[in-house]
């Protein structure tokens, strides 16, 4: 069994200069964008049948799931909370009479290749994720996308303290030339009780491929896989609650700094684009102040995004059950938010020690929760205002700013409202009835 490497990762995005460069940027890639889609509606069945003949494969198939999880079922606790505790060890220790088997798999490498089948999968995925991520902080290093399929989504003490879970990447494939062109990292949470939840960490498209709609190609087929899970760990929980809460973070446009919001823009990512795209699937965000913590030592706190949430309807059949509708919930209640993060904030999204953030938010929540009270949603209303009205402020910021060095020191926002000392002049628009 071999670690992975960094051998196929591809280069990061070229850091932009000032909005002028990421206009650019923006108008090369949507001149490859459409010249991309003209080629695929000229397939026979055009973009329709491109995305049917669309291959979905999860970075862990079922089979190397299932053996993965059968080798880690008989190593002791002491050695599987070991960080530096490898399967090629597990193997020899506890595995003699899997080896075959993992052979068989190609999770064991074969005389004359440099990695096996599984390690070359993650190698893949991760560059493609580094080649398309606007910040390469965020996208973590290549040993956690190896070890999660194969080694964190079976920790038994977690699962003990916070019921099952599991921990998913799947990507889709260009029908031909099987070049990776988007996929979806999320968890699904089973819990012990009460409705399960879901955290998405992130979708990505290839932007030659925006357009076609692969956001909801993703979306359905990261649903389809937790109602899967949940039939198998928590069908009672299904039937009780008629579905799960799915929630992710969504960065808040005026919260961004010019330069993370340049080179979304440089990426064909338009943060406003992206909070309609989610809203058109239930998503809205909750009203209060949330904290993505430090995850890497010397790194900060994140406080440009807001926690959006979303309900997924399911339909009890014959044998079990489908996917219903999408649904904006009017809010959370502040038990299920706490349990969630609970979980989220010691599998997923684990702080850097010395980080506090999670602790100043739980602060918040918990007296809340005494009292049984709900987290409210920002209303579809407010937020088709604010999306008009940070449109129209941030495309004046872009014309005023022409030519200026982009800065990390100051938000969206912030500059907005000190536009007359900073020489950008005193525009007068409407003020957004939804929050500022």
């Amino acid at each position: 069994m071999s670690e992975p490497s960094a051998a196929l990762a591809a280069p990061a995005p070229e850091p932009v200069d000032n909005f002028d460069d990421a206009v650019a940027r923006a108008r090369l890639r949507k001149s490859a964008n459409q010249a991309n889609l003209s080629q695929i509606r000229k397939r026979r069945g055009g973009i329709k049948q491109f995305k049917k003949d669309i291959a979905v494969e999860p970075l862990a198939s079922e089979q190397e799931r299932a053996l993965f999880e059968k080798l880690w079922a008989r190593v002791p606790a002491e050695k599987f909370q070991d960080e530096n505790y490898t399967i090629r060890e597990a193997l020899r220790d506890y595995g003699e009479d899997l080896v075959d088997e993992f052979r068989t798999a190609g999770l064991i490498m074969k005389d004359g290749d440099p990695v096996d089948r599984f390690a070359r999968r993650v190698d893949e995925y991760h560059g493609k994720i580094a080649s398309l991520f606007t910040d390469p902080d965020e996208v973590g290093p290549v040993d956690t996308y190896f070890s999660i399929p194969s080694k964190s989504n079976f920790d038994r003490a977690l699962m003990d303290e916070i019921g099952p879970y599991r921990d998913y990447s799947i990507m889709l494939r260009h029908p031909e030339t099987g070049e990776i062109i988007g996929g979806v990292d999320f968890v699904v949470y089973a819990h012990k009780e009460g409705v399960p939840t879901v955290h998405t960490n992130f979708i990505f498209t290839d932007p030659k491929f925006s357009g076609i709609g692969l956001m909801d190609q993703l979306l359905k087929i990261q649903d389809e896989a937790v109602l899967k899970f949940l039939e198998e760990k928590r069908p009672e929980a299904l039937e009780q609650h008629g579905g799960f809460l799915r929630f992710g973070e969504v960065d808040e446009p005026h919260l961004m700094d010019p330069y993370y919001y340049a080179q979304n823009m440089a990426s064909l990512t338009d943060p406003l684009d992206r909070l309609a795209a989610v809203g058109a699937h239930g998503y809205a965000p909750l009203r209060f102040n949330y904290t993505q913590p430090a995850l890497d030592e010397g790194g900060e706190p994140v406080t440009s995004m807001r926690y959006h949430a979303s309900f997924r309807n399911v339909v009890k059949k014959k044998g079990g059950f489908t996917l219903g509708a999408e649904q904006t919930p009017k809010g959370v209640m502040v038990s299920v938010l706490i349990k969630h993060f609970n979980a989220l904030f010691k599998q997923n999204i684990v702080p850097v020690e010395g980080d506090t953030s999670v602790d100043q938010m739980m602060s918040q929540l918990k007296p809340l929760a005494e009292e049984n009270k709900y987290i409210p949603t920002i209303s579809a209303e407010n937020r088709k205002d604010y999306v008009k009205t940070w449109r129209q402020r941030i495309g004046t910021i872009i014309k005023r700013m022409k030519g200026r060095e982009l800065t990390e020191n100051r938000t969206i926002g912030e500059i907005w409202h000190n536009r007359g000392k900073l020489g950008l002049g005193w525009m007068h628009l409407h003020r957004p009835r939804g929050p500022v």
